[in-house]
């Protein structure tokens, strides 16, 4: 399960990524995986669906398992400041939930 975890956190950067480019080259962000042409445009990725949506301020990722605690254990939120905030219960991660720590030392 933590693999699929790590994958996921993955590719929300790849979005981040994405929408970036796409922001640089049609001045606003893309509304969906699909018209970013994101691989992920059908919402489902290694036990994980992927949602995104523009909002006034830019963009909000949110990705959850398709079956919580069998394909994966916790869900994601992102938005265009890039911080990844993550939720260990079934309920879906917000923007208030607890940030994600990428660094495995703490530092």
């Amino acid at each position: 399960m933590i693999k699929r975890e790590i994958a996921a956190t993955r590719e929300i950067a790849a979005i981040h990524k994405g929408q970036t480019q796409y922001y640089s080259q049609f001045g606003h962000f893309a509304g969906s995986l699909a018209e970013l042409g994101d691989s992920r445009a059908s919402g489902k990725n290694n036990g994980y669906i992927f949602t995104m949506s523009v909002t006034n301020e830019g963009y909000v990722i949110t990705v959850r398992p398709e079956k919580f605690g069998s394909s994966g254990r916790r869900s994601f939120y992102s938005d265009q400041t890039h911080m990844i905030h993550q939720s260990w219960s079934a309920e879906p991660a917000t923007q208030h939930s607890p940030e994600l720590d990428l660094d495995p030392t703490g530092q």
